[in-house]
């Protein structure tokens, strides 16, 4: 990381030259220049309760959830520019990425790092335009102001915690004055997830995925399901993991659009809905016969009752 400054004036004339003073590159930075780190690497925690918003732009008012099963208790306080949304938890995704592959290589990390924003915008499928780099830095600024109260425990650590999703950031320009690094410093609370290795893989192509319920139900599908065969889940618990702020009616039409009339592809995971669950199953065999199960079970309910036998008697 290069500061540009002027070398001190002689005599009353202004240098010919510049002086430039060069950081000692941590060992972290180091590691990251040799490799663009995929944004793979997604924390539990948050797959699993709604932290973030489904609505682009955020939420503008405080939403509160509570697990009745585990007695999860969330609080998710927005900032004047709404709360972060699930959109700007992919600076997470990639930020624990990164952590946990300088940590698997043993390299000394801290949770605080520079980063090069281009490779953070080409891991998580964005675009490296001025456009793109100002909805950076508002992605920034939401996951800086948002601030979130909690008793979900990260790294066996089961205590109530006041924090914000991002502790601070700084963009550090080139000497040109174009954005070229971010330093941040993330939350002790995620620092601890990724250290403990509370995360899942996830496949790269979520980041196409543009819709933000349908990100949302892949989350908690990949959380829950894994690699067994199936997993089911209520509409009306899917509706209170969702963080959706929909009406419940309106959450589950969109669900059934989303799924589709007879089964719909979530990216390594199929989805449909019966009644009053969704079901999803793995791509694997495994995972197909439950779903043709499930679909043959269907179709006989579907079939019209067979006409009363005929009176025998004569």
């Amino acid at each position: 990381m290069i500061e540009k400054t002027k070398a001190p004036r002689k005599n009353g004339k202004e240098p010919e030259v510049e002086v430039r003073h060069l950081e000692l590159a941590t060992q972290m930075e180091l590691f990251l220049g040799d490799l663009l780190v995929p944004a793979t690497k997604d924390d539990r925690a948050s797959m699993e309760h709604p932290f973030f918003s489904i609505r682009k732009g955020g939420d503008k008012t405080i939403r509160k959830y509570e697990d009745p099963r585990s007695k999860a208790r969330l609080e998710v306080h927005p900032s004047t520019r709404g709360s972060a949304t699930i959109w700007d938890k992919d600076i997470l995704i990639y930020l624990g990425s990164v952590l946990r592959k300088a940590m698997d290589g043993e390299v000394m990390v801290a949770p605080t790092f520079t980063f090069t924003a281009q490779d953070l915008l080409r891991s998580i499928g964005r675009g490296s335009g001025g456009k793109d780099y100002k909805e950076l830095e508002s992605a920034l600024d939401r996951l800086v102001g948002t601030r979130v109260k909690t008793n979900i425990a990260t790294g066996d650590k089961v205590v109530t915690e006041n924090f914000n999703l991002l502790d601070s950031y700084k963009l550090l320009g080139d000497t040109s004055g174009r954005l070229d690094k971010v330093l941040v410093t993330v939350s002790h609370w995620f620092y601890r997830a990724i250290e403990s290795k509370e995360i899942l893989s996830i496949p790269p192509k979520y980041f196409e995925i543009r819709g933000g319920l349908e990100r949302r139900v892949y989350e908690i599908v990949r959380k829950h399901c894994g690699n067994q065969a199936s997993f089911a889940i209520g509409l009306d618990r899917l509706y209170l993991k969702s963080g959706s702020t929909s009406p419940e009616r309106r959450f589950r039409f969109e669900v059934r659009q989303l799924v589709g009339k007879d089964f719909g592809r979530l990216l390594d995971y199929f989805v449909a809905v019966d009644g009053d669950n969704l079901y999803a199953f793995s791509d694997t065999q495994e995972g197909k016969n439950a779903l043709a199960k499930l679909i043959g079970q269907r179709a006989k309910k579907a079939l019209p009752s067979p006409p009363p036998a005929a009176d025998q008697r004569s």
